[in-house]
């Protein structure tokens, strides 16, 4: 009897091992979808915080920049710039307003130069107005302006074409004077000597 119970020893762990092997199945199936779905919420939240972040700078939009310029007298050149905030806001509210402009220029059109970007309070109409000092001007060349949004970043670069800004030096605006004020002076001249006495 102990014989035949030693030799059906090996059957009786059959159901065992199966058991066993059933069990680690279901634990690692159970497992690697725990972790499969603990792998789906961290790129979930990766993908987030990515859009959270580069969100700003995702939205395209225009804040049409008007250009003028003008010389100051001593050879800069004064820009007075245009902003239309009405695709963001109209009027700006307190929690959706301009918070900086930025110029940049351009000798060739291709190739532009950034300059440091100006801070500004935040304005109470749409349409509103910024100067900034380009300084003295070597030649032609060619400026663009963008504001920035406290809520969606910077707006795209314009006016497209760009503005030409032409160049003022102060000899030549200094020698214009003279020679106006010349002018002047020898016709009022001029003038006195051909009245009738």
């Amino acid at each position: 009897m102990e014989a035949r119970s030693r030799e059906n020893f090996p059957l009786l762990l059959v159901p065992s091992l199966c058991c066993n092997t059933v069990y680690l199945h279901t634990t690692i199936l159970w497992r690697t979808r725990k972790l499969s779905r603990q792998l789906v919420i961290v790129a979930i939240a990766l993908l987030a915080m990515l859009a959270f972040v580069s969100y700003p700078n995702a939205y395209a939009w225009s804040s049409s920049p008007q250009i003028t310029f003008s010389d100051d007298g001593s050879g800069s050149n004064i820009l007075t710039i245009q902003f239309d905030f009405s695709q963001m806001s109209n009027p700006p509210t307190s929690s959706h307003f301009p918070i900086a402009f930025q110029v940049r220029t351009s000798t060739d059109g291709s190739s532009w130069t950034e300059l440091d970007p100006v801070s500004i309070s935040p304005p109470t109409t749409t349409v509103f107005t910024e100067t900034y000092n380009l300084g003295s001007v070597s030649g032609t060349i060619q400026v663009q302006a963008r504001l920035q949004c406290v809520i969606h970043g910077w707006s795209d670069w314009g006016p497209d074409p760009a503005v030409p800004v032409p160049e003022f030096p102060f000899a030549t605006t200094a020698v214009t004077s003279l020679v106006l004020l010349i002018t002047g002076f020898f016709l009022f001249r001029r003038k006195q000597q051909t009245k009738p006495v």
